[in-house]
């Protein structure tokens, strides 16, 4: 199924984290390559690193959640894709070695918080591979991840909010069906909006 994205642009609703209280340096992101090639997988991947964050503990702490999510990502499907070797061999079929690869998609980044996505693919042997968009958006003054609950102020019944949103949005597309959007819904920031997706 093909991902479907909303942008939600409400005046002020974005004001508590899109409002600069300081005029640091504005961190930067790099990207780690890690690539193996086996007989039984294929691995390339992206792992982000921010730096240039006034704040190295938060910096590290952050680091460590897209370096941990990742190789644990690859190292899942690495140890299926050896157990699937050693059944391909007992039953004599065909080896389609899996492809695991993670690509990094910078959103936006300021000196309060940092918005980025990675598409996580994986190819295990079937028809067709599979991705998995995961976003990451982190506060850069408290290392702490934004949930959409902390875009809005407090009390606000921001689900409703963009909800309605999304309607309005769905009535100008023809084959959509609203799906009301939960409190841990995947979302990132792009140019000072807000972007859900399903």
């Amino acid at each position: 199924m093909k991902p479907t994205y909303f942008t939600i642009a409400f005046l002020g609703l974005l004001a508590i984290i899109l409002q600069p209280v300081s005029a640091g340096t504005v961190p930067t992101i790099a990207i780690e390559l890690r690539s193996e090639t086996t007989a039984n997988y294929e691995t390339n991947l992206e792992i982000p690193r921010i730096s240039h964050l006034g704040n190295r503990d938060i910096q590290n702490k952050i680091n460590a959640v897209f370096s941990t999510d990742i190789i644990d990502f690859a190292q899942n499907l690495t140890t299926e894709a050896a157990e699937y070797a050693q059944d391909v061999a007992v039953q004599g079929w065909e080896l389609r070695p899996y492809q695991i690869l993670t690509q990094v998609q910078t959103n936006q980044i300021t000196t309060e918080f940092i918005s980025i996505s990675v598409l996580y693919y994986q190819y295990t042997g079937g028809a067709h591979g599979f991705t998995e968009k995961r976003s990451y958006n982190f506060n850069l003054q408290t290392g702490k991840e934004i949930k959409l609950a902390d875009l809005f102020p407090e009390g606000t019944d921001y689900q409703t909010l963009i909800n309605q949103e999304i309607q309005e949005q769905l009535v100008k597309r023809e084959g959509l069906e609203f799906v009301p959007i939960t409190e841990d819904q995947p979302f990132y920031l792009k140019e000072g909006q807000l972007v859900v997706y399903y």
